[in-house]
């Protein structure tokens, strides 16, 4: 399944942008993982990347630096789906959860799979990944990237 991925200028490398490093300095954000836990938050389509960048891009009005975005293309043997039932409650809080927390620092400190498929909270009918860069399965090879992104200014 192929994911995309939105990254700063800083991250103009895969291994940079995957290094699953700024999720865990995101910690009042993450929902999906404890603070400290290395993963990256891929969407299913660009422009559901672009929304959920754009939810935690604070103060207002917001200010766009040039970036990259990457795509990753995870074999389906790879992700880990759960039925909507099996999603901890609060996972769609604006504010994390622990029951959320706790489900994705399982996933990812157990080495379940490459990526967690879940629903987005801001745009149910899209999903998103949060993937385990540290997985033994994962593949560089599978990104392709950096592409130039900018935000558009009308977005503020």
């Amino acid at each position: 399944m192929r994911f995309f991925r939105i990254a700063r200028s800083g991250a103009d490398s895969a291994e940079r942008a995957f290094s699953g490093l700024g999720a865990g300095k995101a910690n009042h954000r993450w929902t999906w993982g404890q603070p400290g836990l290395r993963a990256v938050y891929c969407s299913d389509s660009l422009a559901l990347a672009c929304l959920e960048c754009l939810v935690h891009i604070r103060p207002l009005p917001r200010h766009f630096a040039p970036g990259f975005y990457y795509t990753i293309d995870i074999p389906e043997r790879h992700l880990e789906r759960p039925t909507p039932m099996a999603l901890p409650d609060g996972w769609r809080d604006p504010i994390p959860a622990a029951k959320a927390r706790n489900f994705g620092t399982k996933f990812v400190t157990e080495n379940r799979a490459v990526a967690l498929v879940i629903p987005s909270a801001i745009l149910p009918v899209g999903l998103n990944a949060v993937v385990n860069p540290q997985h033994p399965q994962f593949r560089m090879e599978w990104i392709e990237g950096p592409h130039p992104f900018q935000f558009d200014e009308r977005l503020e």
